[in-house]
């Protein structure tokens, strides 16, 4: 596997983007919950909640790895990723 230093920045991993191994976070938004998390962020920071639309569309990417995935490429990403699976909840396929 490549050094994550020498990888571009938005194909990195995020656990060595964010430093997870040196910054203890005290929540991190996904993406998808967006909207709700944010909110709970701003709730307590501002006392209100200051909510920026950032979604542009739907989430397709379930449709795109049926199509484009193959089982070598799974295993690649299931690699590579493999930190940030386990960091930030996800379940790898």
């Amino acid at each position: 596997m490549r050094n994550p230093d020498e990888m571009d920045p938005h194909w990195r991993p995020q656990y060595d983007n964010l430093y997870c191994d040196i910054i203890e976070y005290d929540n991190i938004v996904r993406v998808e919950s967006y909207d709700q998390e944010f909110g709970l962020i701003t709730r307590k920071i501002y006392g209100q909640e200051k909510m920026v639309q950032v979604r542009k569309g739907e989430n397709r990417s379930q449709d795109f790895q049926s199509r484009y995935y193959t089982p070598d490429l799974t295993r690649i990403v299931n690699q590579v990723y493999s930190r940030d699976f386990s960091q930030f909840g996800y379940q790898q396929n």
